[in-house]
This record gives structure tokens, sequence and C-alpha cells, in this order.
């Protein structure tokens, strides 16, 4: 896990972020395929999710994936 923060609407709020690095070698060339996940409420920047009843009506969720590829 990664503690940081995160601003939106010119609000910060402490962030904890679950990452992954996998290195992959292909066809000769190696990279690193970073994966990462986390989730937040809305209300915490006064904004509302879903209109329906889900108790997670007001959570977005993130899924990164990019890749590092060296020079």
């Amino acid at each position: 896990d990664v503690l940081g923060k995160f601003t939106f609407k010119n609000k910060t709020i402490p962030l904890k972020a679950e990452f992954s690095i996998e290195p992959v070698v292909k066809n000769g060339l190696t990279k690193l395929v970073v994966k990462s996940h986390f989730r937040f409420n809305l209300k915490l920047f006064d904004l509302s999710g879903a209109p329906n009843d889900s108790l997670e009506k007001d959570i977005i969720e993130f899924f990164i994936t990019f890749e590092m590829v060296g020079k």
C-alpha cells in the first residue's frame, strides 16, 4: 500500500492506494506493468453518487494500469 494525498475541488484528503508491479519481458523488451486501485467517498467533496439505495452509491473507485519502459 502507498499513502498519499488526493486533491479535487480545492479539497485534499489522505489516500491509501494498493499497488502491484510486475516485470514483463516480451520480444526482448523489458517493461514494468504497474497496477493501482483506490476508492473514496464522494461526500468528502460534497458530491453524491447514484440515485439508488445501494450501500456504496457514494463510493468512486479508480483502477489504473500503466507500463514503464526504459530507454
